[in-house]
């Protein structure tokens, strides 16, 4: 995202994760592949870009204007549209007269904190990870089920399956899958679809969400109000893969 809010991106884009009206499935290197080895301009997306979030092999922008389009991989609905992979901005329906203040890409899957504080996922739902009290795939924004009463989301960070909410009490609650004990629970209760779990401010990660071949387990203590939207995305955002890349300027 350059000084002009202009996107551009760069690697490989056999799912049209570049966004630039291109895609094709031959390997990077060989003969008509599309992968792109310098950062290349993603299609307009009609007005400035001012966030941008990336998922396994897709990307959604927010605009100055509230609005957000997705693009990329469309396997479980993540774009917010029916039909395969899309390599150009597609507009996400988040309901009548509906924007979003923030936006927030997982593994196969997508959600936006909207104007009016609610909070709603699409997409892949395999491990609950989409809070709506199925593990159903959407390409439907749907709200997700209630983080209590009278608590709102602040921020969100999302991994390959597990997404935690920063509330605006202070408190935070994570759903979705459960493998690596990101949402703190035993192993037989990985897949949550209806409940949401608090999570004590006493945050640990085992290092087998990194990597698979240690368990040694790495702490760190935060006062409460400590804990900020830098500090989630830092310890959730260790978790997710990520095999696309674009700039900040």
């Amino acid at each position: 995202l350059d000084s002009n809010e202009n996107v551009s991106c760069w690697g490989r884009n056999g799912n049209g994760q570049i966004g630039n009206g291109q895609t094709g499935t031959a390997a990077c290197g060989t003969s008509g592949h599309k992968c792109k080895d310098i950062p290349t301009a993603t299609n307009d997306l009609g007005s400035d870009v001012i966030s941008l979030s990336f998922g396994h092999q897709h990307a959604c922008g927010l605009l100055d204007t509230g609005a957000v389009k997705c693009w990329g991989r469309n396997n479980a609905g993540q774009l917010g549209t029916s039909g395969g992979d899309k390599d150009t901005p597609q507009t996400i329906n988040l309901g009548s007269g509906r924007t979003a203040t923030s936006i927030y890409a997982g593994g196969h899957y997508s959600c936006a904190i909207l104007d009016d504080t609610s909070v709603k996922c699409w997409g892949h739902n395999g491990q609950g990870q989409l809070g709506i009290g199925s593990n159903v795939n959407t390409n439907t924004p749907t709200t997700i089920n209630t983080l209590g009463s009278g608590r709102t989301a602040v921020s969100l960070a999302t991994a390959m399956s597990t997404v935690c909410a920063l509330l605006d009490d202070g408190s935070v609650k994570c759903w979705g899958d459960d493998e690596h004990g990101v949402s703190q629970r035993e192993k037989k209760e990985r897949e949550k679809e209806t409940s949401f779990l608090s999570v004590s401010l006493t945050l640990s990660l085992s290092k087998s969400a990194l990597n698979a071949h240690t368990h040694t387990m790495h702490k760190k203590r935060f006062n409460k109000s400590e804990v900020s939207r830098e500090i989630l995305i830092l310890y959730i955002n260790l978790a997710a893969k990520k095999r696309e890349f674009c700039f900040s300027e």
